[in-house]
């Protein structure tokens, strides 16, 4: 049987308040994974689009959010049926702030095309996809202002557990948020990347692959460089 997560919901609108969500009624919330040696004051995903596929008929159902805020608590309503695949479309970077145990300021600009949720069995619930893993981003150390973005040491780790390491994981006690005891139970859909990520000008690695131009061209200008002599005598 492939892999599918079962939901059985009505897809009311593109938040729902979440003051209570009963069972049989699942929505998503989203939430980052813990950062280590800090405290996240902000994290926003803008987001241009979840598409939620069906096991069924590949039908794709799509919620409009628009900006994430993972430090709230508003849920993404899931459609009926069951869903083969959640793809998580930004429509700008991840921007997260904070502060260090040390007192120094934080920042993640991350640049991803997208990650697809590609979910196990499940039963009706709460949901709540986290971004990253626990401690990906790790400011422990840090002696002054630490800003971790494209081409800065570091920054590929932080997009890999992003891309690869999100989950989306059973909220027992829908609360929104992923306590130790239920990521340790698993996520029932992990991630993978969507497309790839701009690529950055600046980064010297960064090689145009475009074929190289035909230079076998004619001109229509020619020279003689015949060095034939006329030996005969005079």
């Amino acid at each position: 049987m492939s892999p599918r997560l079962a939901l059985f919901a009505v897809l009311g609108g593109c938040f729902v308040d979440h003051t209570g969500t009963a069972v049989g009624n699942p929505t998503m919330d989203a939430q980052l994974a813990r950062v280590a040696g800090g405290n996240v004051d902000s994290a926003i995903l803008p987001v241009a689009r979840v598409e939620f596929t069906a096991c069924s008929d590949g039908t794709v159902t799509t919620a409009t959010p628009g900006t994430l805020d993972l430090l709230a608590r508003d849920a993404i309503a899931m459609p009926d049926g069951a869903v083969c695949n959640i793809d998580v479309i930004p429509s700008d970077r991840l921007e997260v702030t904070g502060t260090t145990a040390g007192g120094h300021s934080f920042r993640v600009r991350m640049e991803t095309a997208g990650i697809r949720l590609s979910p196990v069995s499940a039963s009706p619930g709460a949901y709540v996809l986290e971004f990253g893993t626990p401690d990906f981003v790790d400011v422990s150390g840090a002696v002054d202002d630490v800003l971790i973005e494209r081409g800065v040491p570091g920054y590929d780790a932080v997009l890999l557990a992003v891309e690869t390491g999100s989950g989306l994981y059973v909220d027992g006690d829908q609360n929104g948020r992923v306590s130790d005891t239920e990521r340790a139970q698993g996520p029932v859909a992990t991630a993978s990347p969507l497309g790839a990520s701009a690529p950055d000008s600046d980064d010297p690695t960064d090689t145009d692959t475009d074929p190289a131009p035909d230079t076998d061209t004619d001109t229509g200008t020619h020279t003689d460089t015949s060095t034939d002599t006329d030996t005969s005598a005079p």
